[in-house]
């Protein structure tokens, strides 16, 4: 049962939106909703990479570099950061609470002209 409880663990790290933003210079940060999301609000540095794409992107990326996934509520990047560590990649971060927890510490997000129209 210990092995099964093991294996079942998730090979990621959720973080929360301060610990994301300690991490934020050094990971690269991808941002796993669709491009209009996107182009709507992100974290500054970060790069659309949308959910059902990030197997196909991630073959180019070193398994070894750190990756911080970010979404709206957390849970389509969990799915990436599940992904990812299918994978192999060691240094998965989850955003828990995706831009919604990011945006309820005031935290700056680039953010297009057009959205708010």
């Amino acid at each position: 049962m210990y092995l099964t409880e093991l294996l079942a663990r998730p090979r990621w790290t959720d973080v929360s939106a301060l610990e994301a933003r300690r991490l934020r210079s050094s990971p690269r940060i991808v941002d796993v909703r669709e491009p209009w999301e996107f182009a709507a609000s992100h974290i500054d540095g970060s790069e659309n990479v949308p959910l059902d794409t990030i197997d196909r992107a991630a073959a180019a990326w070193p398994p070894s570099a750190p990756i911080l996934l970010v979404c709206r509520s957390g849970a389509r990047s969990a799915r990436a950061a599940a992904a990812l560590s299918s994978l192999g990649f060691a240094k998965v971060f989850n955003l828990s609470g995706g831009l919604l927890a990011w945006s309820e510490r005031s935290y700056p997000l680039v953010t297009s002209p057009a959205a708010g129209t």
